[in-house]
């Protein structure tokens, strides 16, 4: 991948990135490593996994994931979070492209709230907020469109993230919080009350919007393959003859292929291999429940499919370079398509739920032409403007984020008759 260059100053202090086509290779399809990597550096968490793996046995490529992600001993967002995005990390998001995608999800927000009946406090809660450049853009816009009875809450796990977030949205650093279900709370500079979690299952039980952009995709997923006899084995790591990590196979089916494989992929003799994360799927059934208790919508963004894919999608990233997921665990960014079926199929028969569409459509329906030439308006040079306009060709395109990414949406069934008049949500029209 080429280098990714630096930000700059665009338009009423909001911030852009000089862009290539190669930004969106993240979200790309990648064949599944089988090979063991190459080379292995000692480092703390790696020590650890092999002692975990010599003690315990082979682990689940799921409990690699939590642990290569989270581990307080080098896990990936526990020690490197402020360090992941942008140029000198290892990928870039929606937001941090460009303006435009934060201020169409505000839009969206704004407009959908409008249509529930909805009046009073309200929440506005991200799970994974990343630098905290999406909530940023929704904020703004939400000023600029008065709706601002509502607060923030979001969901981060690492310090550092979290830092660095309350460091945009906030004028002043707050302390952390002991005896209360959120760990800061703070005001952020357009005045918004925001408070930091470490679960969901912390934020008060209200009438909530759920968002969250790229955070299903690093969540951890099981991963099983069939044999010519038809049998199911899971895909574990382990420890090779040289002592280096590997993957595996169960010599037989296990209380995960018994337990996870749904009756259609069994008989769907044409799949060979499966993923499914069980973390992804408590996500959505506890957004909906919420929803469902106590009014609300979510909108989900992220690369992945509808169910269609039928082989193994796991891959690592470091400096914009796909790397092995078993090389060097904890200092890279590991990931896996979102199988939008399968939470479709989870929450389908007790909400609404909208899509999964393309996000090229999504944005498309909520107006990025016109707010792009109103941003092309008011570039100062050439370079700002061929800039923004390769962010908008990344966000649209094929090759870029416009195939790949998927938006789906989900509301309580009490709004069916409205969302029925209307022909479905913003964005999702027709769907």
């Amino acid at each position: 991948m080429r280098n990714l260059p630096t930000y700059k100053t665009l338009f009423n202090n909001q911030k852009y990135c000089i862009v290539h086509e190669a930004i969106a290779k993240r979200s790309f399809t990648e064949n599944h490593e089988t090979k063991p990597p190459r080379k292995q550096y000692s480092d703390q968490l790696l020590h650890f996994i092999k002692q975990k793996i010599n003690l315990n046995g082979p682990m689940s490529v799921a409990d690699y994931m939590r642990l290569t992600a989270s581990s307080p001993i080098g896990g990936y967002y526990s020690h490197h979070g402020s360090k992941i995005f942008g140029e000198k990390g290892d990928f870039i998001t929606a937001p941090e492209l460009t303006q435009i995608f934060g201020e169409l999800v505000g839009i969206w927000c704004y407009y959908e709230l409008s249509y529930t009946g909805h009046s009073g406090e309200w929440q506005l809660v991200e799970n994974g907020p990343g630098t905290g450049q999406l909530m940023y853009d929704i904020t703004r816009t939400l000023i600029q469109l008065k709706a601002t009875e509502g607060s923030i809450h979001l969901v981060e796990t690492s310090d550092a993230l979290l830092s660095q977030q309350e460091s945009l949205l906030c004028e002043h650093t707050s302390q952390f919080v002991d005896g209360e279900p959120y760990v800061r709370c703070n005001v952020t500079k357009n005045g918004f009350p925001v408070y930091w979690y470490r679960s969901v299952d912390d934020i008060p039980a209200k009438f909530s919007v759920f968002i969250s952009n790229e955070f299903l995709d690093a969540l951890p997923v099981n991963q099983f393959k069939r044999d010519d006899k038809g049998k199911w084995h899971e895909v574990y790591v382990n420890l090779d003859k040289d002592d280096r990590l590997c993957f595996m196979l169960s010599r037989s089916e296990n209380l995960h292929t018994l337990g996870l494989l749904p009756k259609n992929i069994r008989e769907d003799l044409s799949i060979k291999e499966w993923e499914i994360s069980i973390d992804a799927g408590t996500y959505i059934n506890q957004v909906a429940d919420s929803i469902t208790k106590f009014g609300g919508f979510v909108l989900i963004v992220d690369y992945g499919h509808n169910g269609t894919r039928k082989d193994l999608s796991l891959r690592a990233y470091k400096g914009h370079q796909i790397v092995h997921p078993l090389e060097n665990p904890g200092q890279h960014d590991i990931t896996a398509d979102v199988n939008f079926g399968y939470l479709k199929s989870l929450v389908k028969d007790r909400t609404l739920v909208f899509g999964p569409i393309e996000q090229r459509e999504f944005l498309a329906q909520m107006g990025i032409g016109l707010r792009l030439q109103k941003l092309l308006a008011c570039c100062k040079t050439k370079e700002e403007k061929e800039n923004l306009f390769k962010s908008y060709e990344i966000l649209l395109s094929a090759k870029g984020m416009g195939e790949r990414f998927k938006m789906m949406s989900v509301f309580p069934k009490t709004l069916g008759s409205i969302l029925s008049q209307r022909k479905g949500p913003a964005g999702f029209a027709g769907v």
